[in-house]
């Protein structure tokens, strides 16, 4: 997707500017949206299932800033289950860990 894979400014509104802070929340977002993706892939044969764990992922990748995966979440949130939206959502959240792990690995400021 186009677009930053976060949203800097939407993150440093939850954590004033705080770089531990945003790593904690990153870290604590990648937790619970590869929970969310588990419970999409268990209601693959269950629509509102499947809709209410998008919808959750989508407030939960919005709040944070991790743009293209609330975007894909939107979308599939409305769209029948399907392997290949878990898998675009997987992808995109792939991005969001690698971005994340790059993080970590800088020094702090």
């Amino acid at each position: 997707m186009d677009g930053p894979i976060i949203d800097d400014a939407r993150l440093r509104s939850f954590t004033a500017g705080d770089p531990a802070l945003e790593r904690e929340l990153l870290h604590l977002y990648l937790e619970t949206a590869a929970l969310y993706l588990d419970r999409m892939r268990r209601a693959i044969d269950d629509a509102a299932a499947w809709r209410r764990s998008a919808h959750a992922l989508k407030g939960a990748s919005a709040n944070i800033g991790a743009v293209a995966v609330a975007r894909l979440a939107q979308r599939y949130e409305q769209d029948p289950p399907s392997l290949a939206a878990l898998g675009a959502l997987e992808s995109e959240l792939a991005e969001v860990r690698s971005l994340v792990t790059a993080r970590d690995a800088a020094p702090t400021p």
